[in-house]
């Protein structure tokens, strides 16, 4: 029985977006001053008509990731200010010294 066959439902022709070669070099532009960028940041310094999807679609098409010096210093930056936490790794001991009166705990790190 033919109507039983097994057939692929994909569609014979997709259509590929195309955007303005325009908006592309000015969304790369952008990327390539500040890498750090957000598609959403991005739409509110153009003050375009586009959604964000459309641009977070650009930075992925046309492969906008840009790794520059500015994300190696923020990497930097974000270790040294996270040195002054306590390390949790480290064993607590607690001491209890008993008085005639009450016991106190003492912890030593």
């Amino acid at each position: 029985m033919k109507g039983l066959e097994v057939y692929s439902h994909k569609p014979k022709h997709l259509r590929k977006a195309e955007y303005d070669i325009k908006l592309v070099k000015q969304i790369e532009k952008i990327r390539r001053e500040h890498p750090t960028y957000s598609a959403k940041k991005i739409k509110h310094i153009l003050l375009l008509p586009i959604s964000i999807a459309t641009i977070g679609r650009i930075i992925k098409r046309y492969d906008l990731y840009f790794v520059g010096k500015d994300i190696k210093v923020r990497i930097e930056r974000h270790k040294k200010h996270n040195t002054n936490r306590i390390d949790i790794t480290k064993r607590v001991s607690v001491h209890i010294s008993s008085s005639s009166k009450s016991s106190q705990a003492v912890i030593a790190l």
